[in-house]
């Protein structure tokens, strides 16, 4: 145990409250759902979603919370009367002791007010009809569970999501963005090698040729896949995957974990998408750097994101996840 650990088991983590509404129809074949696709947030931009969803402000219920969200990013009118509950998923991220986990209502319903609308026009980019049984493909993941649990005709199921991840994105992010220095890390602190040490060991490291030339050698006690476009490139210790498209060998194992601090930059986009990083605190302002637009910066905060499939709790029904999660800022 280092001494970091006691402090991480002792501090409180907080449990983070949110309601998703489903607004359903029937269309010329058969039930269709609205969604919003994201824009202009830090979190699964390009992405479809439940038509409107967000926190639980205190002193709110679940049902309370639905209404207002309806209202204030689609522009619907509903009752909590005509609300039903749909599932209730619990995520959480790979950290040992995590910072916080997500309980997340989600409530369908077929009876509004209004005419469905991208209220939120910085937030949404538009609201479409999607078939129930044809979504699309890039759906945010934890999202498509309850969909599927609610195409299965789940009501009041408890899911769970993140408690298995496969993959965790790990960066070292100054408070004003910066992951590196060229190819040098800007700064050398301790906790955070440790950090990621215990975070990594045991797996896979998944990083960019740029992260590997940073590093040098491969490191003890973990698989170290290079993802690199140099078709004749080679180095010992490391395996060579030219796409984030892996081929089955390396394929994630049930401990795999990902990257370094450039890897989040260097590394192209998996088919796949992480959508977070875990990233270890580091309150250096250095000039160097910025972190990538594509990933959830966490403000110097660790932050996870996972590839890892779900099943539901026993006795409630049996929907299959998506390979992948990920924390909502």
């Amino acid at each position: 145990m280092t001494q970091a650990e006691p402090a991480r088991r002792s501090r409180p983590a907080a449990l983070v409250p949110a309601t998703y509404v489903i607004l359903r129809r029937e269309g010329a074949s058969g039930t269709e759902v609205l969604l919003q696709l994201r824009q202009g947030t830090p979190y699964m931009d390009g992405w479809w979603a439940c038509g409107a969803a967000g926190h639980v402000e205190p002193g709110e219920s679940f049902w309370r919370a639905g209404v207002r969200e309806a209202a204030e990013e689609i522009g619907v009118g509903l009752s909590e009367d005509d609300l039903e509950h749909v599932a209730t998923l619990q995520r959480t991220v790979a950290l040992p002791y995590p910072r916080e986990q997500r309980v997340d209502v989600f409530v369908t319903t077929e009876l509004w007010e209004g005419q469905p609308r991208a209220a939120e026009a910085d937030r949404a980019a538009e609201v479409r009809w999607w078939p129930l049984d044809d979504l699309p493909e890039r759906v945010v993941p934890h999202e498509r569970r309850a969909l599927e649990a609610l195409a299965a005709g789940a009501r009041g199921a408890l899911l769970t999501h993140g408690f298995a991840q496969r993959l965790a994105l790990i960066a070292a992010v100054g408070r004003n963005g910066v992951i590196g220095d060229g190819s040098a890390m800007p700064w050398h602190l301790p906790e955070d090698l440790r950090f990621f040490k215990e975070t990594t060991m045991g797996g896979v490291l998944v990083m960019g040729r740029g992260t590997w030339d940073s590093i040098g050698r491969a490191l003890p006690g973990r698989r170290t896949i290079v993802v690199t476009r140099q078709r004749d490139w080679s180095a010992p210790g490391a395996e060579v995957a030219h796409s984030c498209l892996l081929p089955r060998p390396c394929s994630w194992p049930a401990t795999a974990r990902s990257s370094s601090p450039e890897a989040a930059r260097s590394t192209p986009r998996p088919s796949s998408t992480p959508t977070g990083w875990c990233s270890p605190r580091s309150t250096s302002s250095r000039r160097a750097a910025p972190a990538s637009p594509r990933w959830t910066r966490s403000g110097g905060r660790r932050h996870v994101a996972s590839l890892a499939p779900e099943t539901s709790r026993p006795g409630s029904p049996g929907i299959g996840g998506e390979p992948e999660a990920a924390m909502v800022p």
